[in-house]
């Protein structure tokens, strides 16, 4: 009851003998499916509109169990022009519709959205200035571009907006494709 008046969250009982010692690895290069925790609008270093997210992976994709792996990761998607396909990569993924405009209302309007909503990404480790890896969001991935990536491909599912094809060379005047008759 004491709990409760203050607005105290617990009484949950521990077997310290099965607690780690340590925090859990951060999760490994690869694809996973993931819910969105927490989304706010604000303002990246640089005044830039942005949403702060925080990913929790919730499984692998495909299935599978994800083990004892750090299972959040914090992630900025700012809306410039320059980074604006990753607003689109994060609504094709979730299904929530992206802003019209990068106001505060429209930006505010988009994060509250996306909490709740649920996806795939594609994790990506980067190590930090500490030297450790950490678990950054590489690709928020659509069911077919997450199909495709892990067939080996570039996440495309060969639709525009992935790699690029070769340019093919002209061929070299006088060549011939056989010997000459």
């Amino acid at each position: 009851m004491a709990n409760e008046k203050e607005g105290w969250i617990g009484g949950e009982e521990f077997n310290w003998d099965e607690v780690p010692d340590d925090a859990p690895p951060q999760a490994e290069d690869g694809l996973y499916t993931f819910k969105v925790t927490e989304g706010k609008a604000e303002k990246t270093s640089n005044g830039h509109p942005s949403v702060k997210l925080t990913v929790e992976l919730t499984g692998k994709f495909g299935g599978g169990e994800l083990g004892y792996v750090s299972r959040k990761i914090r992630d900025t998607v700012a809306l410039t022009k320059d980074a604006a396909f990753r607003v689109k990569q994060l609504s094709k993924a979730t299904g929530v519709k992206p802003p019209k405009t990068s106001t505060a209302e429209d930006m505010k309007s988009f994060a509250d959205d996306l909490v709740g909503s649920e996806g795939i990404v594609r994790v990506r480790g980067n190590e930090g200035r500490d030297g450790k890896r950490y678990a950054n969001v590489g690709k928020y991935c659509t069911p077919a571009e997450a199909e495709d990536i892990a067939k080996g491909g570039d996440g495309s599912g060969g639709q525009a907006g992935g790699a690029k094809p070769q340019a093919r060379r002209p061929a070299r005047r006088g060549a011939t494709d056989g010997p000459a008759a």
